[in-house]
């Protein structure tokens, strides 16, 4: 093996772990060093008040008025279907964090569009932008939060722009119950009876 060939095998090898390491395929500390590091933020839902308050680092940044489940909601059954299964239809209560984001998502199930939707649960549950606006201030959704669309986009964009691969780390979404509210079992814990 002559010295040129060498050279241009160790060109090759080390281009591959360059655009490895672009495409995020080289570890988490690798994609850690190529973006900026941002301060943690959380949002607190307080079912009590129908306000979320979202923090970035300590600073409070934004108080929304939101709308969170009402118990008036008595159509809450699998797949929505009347005289269907009896499931669970209250914002859920506790520390989430979100597990994926869209622009825009329908609810076949409740017919109506979610602008701007931060999924925290696996259930369905989202922080999400709503057309019914005169709602907000009072308890009237089947378990997600909702907010105005332009508060649910800032929302949305802060969420986004923590986003590492299909992570959201540093961002927490806390709800805290109202006085008669007791914390609801996760869906998932109560199926596995954990």
């Amino acid at each position: 093996m002559n010295i040129g060939n060498g050279i241009r095998r160790c060109a090759g090898v080390l281009a591959a772990i360059g655009l490895l390491g672009l495409l995020g395929f080289a570890g988490d500390n690798a994609v850690a060093q190529m973006q900026p590091e941002m301060q943690p933020m959380r949002a607190v839902v307080s079912i009590a008040d129908q306000k979320m308050d979202v923090y970035v680092g300590d600073k409070r940044i934004a108080q929304w008025t939101v709308s969170t489940s009402s118990p008036l909601n008595t159509d809450c059954t699998e797949g929505g279907i009347p005289g269907g299964r009896p499931v669970v239809c209250e914002t859920p209560i506790g520390t989430f964090h979100p597990t994926f984001v869209k622009e825009r998502a329908f609810s076949k199930k409740w017919q109506s569009w979610m602008y701007y939707p931060v999924f925290f649960d696996w259930t369905g549950d989202a922080i999400h932008g709503t057309d019914e606006v005169a709602e907000l201030g009072h308890p009237a959704s089947h378990g997600c939060v909702r907010l105005l669309p332009e508060n649910a986009k800032i929302f949305h964009d802060l969420v986004v722009e923590r986003r590492r691969a299909n992570a959201f780390p540093g961002v927490t979404i806390t709800i805290l119950p109202d006085a008669t509210q007791e914390r609801r079992i996760p869906l998932a814990a109560y199926r596995l009876q954990i």
